[in-house]
């Protein structure tokens, strides 16, 4: 997906994207609940065939707010942006933006491997420094917003449920 598509996304789904933030991260959260339109329904639908998402329609609002935070880091990193700039800046944006950390979370929680999906888009892999040190930065934030306290992730590297 180009930058500007995923600009035009975000701002398509904005209201749905709060109505899923209303929720704890840990709650399990269904488009009847959230009281979603048909319309927003049918095309998150049709959306989600034409780049064969594997989640759930609320998987994929929270993929659509990790495509738009990750569109500004890839874009500074692919610009040769210092990595302490970008990371800054990432946490800048998400702590101002706690809509899409609160759904990149729901995300992690759920399946990581969306984290990797979203880097490929624009190509950047999972070796990279930059994947690397956002991949932590995410961690924390999702231990931090399930009440887990540490000042590092866990020794696994990997997001503990609290």
């Amino acid at each position: 997906m180009r930058d500007y598509q995923i600009a035009r996304l975000r701002a398509y789904y904005d209201q749905d994207i709060l109505s899923v933030v209303n929720n704890f991260i840990w709650e399990k959260v269904t488009v009847r609940g959230l009281g979603l339109s048909q319309k927003a329904i049918k095309q998150a639908y049709k959306e989600m065939k034409g780049i064969k998402f594997r989640g759930n329609i609320i998987d994929y609002l929270c993929y659509i707010c990790l495509l738009d935070v990750i569109r500004y880091v890839a874009s500074a990193f692919q610009l040769g942006v210092p990595m302490k700039k970008v990371l800054n800046f990432l946490e800048v944006y998400l702590f101002v933006n706690y809509p899409s950390l609160n759904l990149i979370c729901r995300l992690m929680i759920k399946d990581e491997t969306y984290l990797e999906d979203a880097f490929k888009s624009f190509d950047i892999i999972k070796e990279d420094e930059i994947y690397v040190n956002v991949r932590k930065i995410l961690i924390n934030e999702t231990n931090s917003l399930m009440h887990y306290k540490s000042s590092e992730p866990n020794k696994s590297g990997k997001l503990s449920r609290g």
